[in-house]
């Protein structure tokens, strides 16, 4: 179950439990995309603290570590930037729409989104391995 906005403010803890809120985009997907929307708010809010995207991505991946290698991981922490930029700008149908070259707004929307992924992709690429047969 992942959770296209997924922040602290949708997060209550009390005690030893926590409830999400706001499952309006609440979608089936990879649990590494509901991570990523939580990374990215974390990287926005400028909170600068030594090592805390690791920390955060080790107690994230703790649970999952029991089910994937550590290799498995990395990889799909190095491809979550990409598709979880992509699974935001499909996540409603607004992109569909004829009328979106009309609406500069929701068009510069669109390709800044489309430069992010562009970027993704690109430390993507650079980070993966040559494949040579």
């Amino acid at each position: 179950l992942g959770h296209i906005d997924f922040n602290p403010g949708n997060i209550l803890v009390s005690g030893g439990s926590a409830v999400f809120l706001d499952w309006a985009e609440g979608c089936v997907t990879s649990p590494l995309l509901t991570f990523e929307y939580l990374r990215e708010h974390m990287e926005r809010c400028g909170i600068e603290e030594p090592a805390r995207g690791e920390r955060l991505a080790a107690a994230y991946l703790r649970p999952w570590s029991t089910s994937y290698s550590p290799e498995d991981l990395r990889r799909a922490l190095t491809l979550s930037p990409l598709i979880a930029a992509f699974a935001y700008a499909v996540a409603n149908d607004s992109w569909l729409s004829p009328d979106l070259i009309q609406d500069s707004q929701r068009a510069g929307y669109f390709r800044g989104l489309t430069r992010r992924m562009y970027r993704e992709a690109i430390r993507v690429a650079e980070r993966s391995e040559v494949c040579l047969d």
